[in-house]
């Protein structure tokens, strides 16, 4: 709006002084070359005339001004109380909207705490319910003992059989290297050695893993693994590739393969002594 007043006051002003240059330049040349004054008769045109440019001009700012503040205004008043009312229907339906969201997620909740309620609390349920529990609880305990009796009987099988082979150090870290596998960390193996003077050979460690694996039920290249990495120094030339296809070849060695008895972990001791005796 300014630049448009701006642009409008520029014409005007270029306007009026293209006409004062106009009325002097003829009323100059009418003087000079014919004598006649017309400057008495023109001046109150003039005079009237620019009273009544300046007026309308200052009447239409007024005009302009009154219009734009009692006409208009109503109008922007009754578009904002629109948007305000606009507003506040769509708060209201939105709050609605997640008032029944609620009630719908809380019903389902409700529902499958009384079912479950009613299952908990039902006369016919009860000691079922009870007895599976204690069942539960006699298998884990059993399953507990046996994995405390499983891991007592290879204890006892390695520290035979490997007695004179290894040293009481070497010997503690085999038993944690077997407890690692146990528990599925395979990778978790340290390394030792057997005794220098009486070392152990390939054979006697291929049939170790696989009496110890079997009664752990461990896969044939978890078996391999695990010697491979409990003895790198006498398993230096063999992969964990031939060490797998390897494991239960009989052949002769002061370890020998214990095949277990169906449903029984125990190893057959008396295989060791009977072995070295001859």
């Amino acid at each position: 709006m300014d630049n448009t007043l701006q642009k409008r006051a520029k014409r005007i002003s270029l306007v009026l002084t293209l006409a004062a240059v106009l009325f002097t330049a003829v009323d100059n040349y009418l003087y000079l070359c014919h004598g006649i004054n017309i400057t008495p008769v023109t001046t109150p045109v003039i005079i009237i005339l620019v009273v009544s440019i300046v007026l309308c001009g200052v009447l239409q700012r007024f005009f302009y001004r009154w219009l734009i503040k009692y006409s208009l205004s109503p109008s922007a008043n009754r578009q904002k109380l629109e948007a305000d009312k606009t507003e506040r229907t769509r708060a209201v339906v939105t709050e609605q909207a997640e008032t029944r969201a609620e009630i719908i997620e809380t019903e389902p909740v409700k529902e499958a705490t009384k079912v479950e309620a009613g299952i908990t609390a039902g006369p016919h349920r009860d000691p079922y319910m009870e007895r599976y529990n204690q069942l539960l609880e006699e298998m884990k305990q059993q399953e507990a003992r046996r994995h405390a009796e499983l891991m007592e009987a290879i204890r006892e099988y390695v520290t035979v059989a490997t007695a004179p082979f290894l040293s009481q150090k070497a010997l503690d870290t085999l038993l944690t290297n077997i407890e690692q596998i146990a528990c599925g960390r395979t990778y978790s193996c340290l390394p030792l050695r057997s005794n220098p003077d009486r070392p152990l050979r390939s054979p006697e460690l291929r049939h170790l893993a696989w009496n110890i694996g079997e009664r752990l039920h461990l896969s044939l290249e978890e078996r391999a693994r695990f010697i491979k990495l409990s003895f790198p120094h006498e398993l230096n030339n063999a992969t964990v590739e031939y060490l797998q296809r390897n494991l239960r070849v009989a052949v002769p060695s002061h370890i020998p393969i214990d095949i277990p008895d169906e449903g029984d972990f125990r190893f057959h001791l008396e295989l060791i002594g009977g072995h070295r005796k001859k």
